[in-house]
């Protein structure tokens, strides 16, 4: 192999990989949230993100996510199974407090 095609093939080795580092990144570990680090924001990282990228609670209005809750709740045409109370109350207690309002 010559010189030119080892480093056209390094070079796209490199692209490759950091696209797939990329990728991985962004499925949610880069997005902030408040309260980071307390029981309910890494209930609602890890809940929220078995099934789509993460989206940060104050992105939307407590109306909002009473909606897109209501629709999740034992939603079994779309496959979401019924969150249990145990994990719904406080998850909902963690997206209410810190969704957006308004000022």
């Amino acid at each position: 192999m010559s010189s030119g095609a080892r480093k056209l093939l390094i070079n796209l080795l490199v692209i490759i990989v950091s696209l797939v580092l990329v990728a991985t990144v962004s499925r949610g570990c880069g997005v902030k949230i408040p309260e980071e680090g307390t029981a309910q924001a890494l209930l609602f990282r890890e809940r929220c993100t078995e099934c789509h990228d993460l989206i940060a609670p104050q992105s939307m209005t407590p109306k909002m996510w009473e909606t897109i809750i209501g629709r999740l709740d034992g939603n079994s045409k779309r496959g979401h199974p019924a969150l249990p109370t145990e994990v719904r109350e406080p998850l909902l207690d963690y997206i209410m407090r810190n969704a957006y309002r308004r000022r």
